[in-house]
């Protein structure tokens, strides 16, 4: 488990088998009010169907899952998603949807289908434009914007879901570095100013360790670590998860620990020999 404070959200043992494949076994997983938390592991870990039970998009086949103190179970589908606003990996938008009706998609948990745009839906949608930096891109297409453009209006539009949690699947996959720190940015800003308690699955080690207050790894369905990412991401556990040695230095600005390949191949030029 990651450190103490008040519990946002809670699993306990959870278990989900599909196509009868044991996906996830025995999962414990706590999402603490007002900090981030960081789902790592190899790919086909679980981290994704984990995230997508932790928002009770699918149900498990075993263990509990508490929100607020309260079986998660006994809120409704449009009272989750007045508590926790999900992206996941790869959302798919039309092209010719402006900016700001993209983002006002995330007022659905707050209207019904019948009702028109309310003054704190105009409030909310302006405010997530707002703190996303949106504001001039407002009436362009979402078809035209750059891959760290569109990734910002899609946490614009959950922000807009004015929920407590913000739970992200791989926000900055297919973003080059620039874009990458720029969402990473945004999200912990928002965390620091809105206390927004915030889970993501991410994949650079640094990252997570950078901008989250702690990380759960996964391996084959099971929580293999938990807590502090410093304390955490030690080479022992990386090179038993992801099969990959690493070393632990300090970064020359900070002091924290990075991790770095422990082996390089030979540059190009010295395996083939000098042109």
């Amino acid at each position: 488990m990651v450190g103490g404070g008040e519990i946002a959200l809670e699993a306990s043992g959870l278990g989900f088998s599909a196509g009868g494949r044991t996906i996830l076994q025995g999962v414990d997983c706590r999402l603490t009010k007002g900090r981030i938390l960081a789902l790592l592991g190899p790919n086909g870990s679980g981290k994704s169907t984990l995230m997508r039970l932790l928002a009770r998009l699918e149900r498990p086949n075993a263990g509990t899952l508490r929100l607020e103190g309260q079986p998660a179970e006994t809120f409704s589908g449009r009272e989750m998603g007045r508590r926790i606003a999900f992206l996941p990996q790869n959302m798919q938008t039309p092209p010719a949807l402006r900016v700001r009706d993209l983002v006002a998609c995330g007022r659905y948990p707050h209207r019904s289908a019948w009702r028109r745009e309310s003054d704190a839906d105009r409030t909310a949608i302006a405010a997530a434009l707002e703190a996303t930096d949106l504001e001039p891109l407002a009436e362009r297409p979402v078809g035209n914007l750059s891959g760290g453009e569109r990734q910002r209006a899609l946490i614009a539009m959950a922000l807009a879901q004015e929920t407590a949690i913000l739970m992200l699947d791989e926000p900055t996959t297919y973003l080059d570095l620039r874009f990458q720190l720029q969402i990473l940015d945004l999200v912990r800003r928002l965390n620091r100013e809105r206390g927004l308690t915030v889970c993501w699955v991410l994949h650079d080690l640094n990252q997570a360790a950078a901008y989250s207050d702690g990380v759960v790894v996964m391996a084959d369905g099971r929580c293999v670590a938990s807590g502090a990412p410093d304390e955490t991401l030690t080479p022992e556990l990386v090179a038993s998860v992801f099969g990959v040695e690493i070393l632990r230095l300090p970064h020359p600005a900070s002091g924290r620990p990075i991790s770095v390949p422990a082996r390089f191949p030979a540059p190009f030029c010295d395996q083939r020999g000098a042109p």
